[in-house]
């Protein structure tokens, strides 16, 4: 495995590359923006509390602006739609894409 490439297709490799990050939790997210002070750059964030909703957990700033948010919202958006059909049907199309 690659943890290079984390664009994975099967789950068991899936499930190897999540071992490394410890644990997968259900948390809230939040979006918002940041400024740089040094440069005076907004960038947006992507933010999530611990499983309570009480402390922080991580926030993930996005900078390759409107075409990075396109590419992200696109992936996530083909995942989403394979769970679907996983879930309504309990087939097992591809990760592909």
């Amino acid at each position: 495995m690659n943890l290079r490439n984390l664009d994975i297709h099967n789950e068991d490799d899936f499930r190897a590359v999540l071992a490394h990050a410890g644990k997968t939790i259900s948390c809230s997210w939040f979006i918002g923006a940041i400024r740089h002070r040094s440069e005076g750059r907004w960038n947006p964030l992507i933010m999530w509390s611990d499983e309570t909703n009480n402390e922080f957990s991580y926030a993930f700033e996005l900078e390759g602006g409107g075409a990075e948010i396109e590419a992200f919202i696109s992936r996530l958006r083909k995942v989403s739609q394979v769970c679907d059909a996983r879930n309504a049907d309990g087939a097992m199309p591809p990760f592909a894409g």
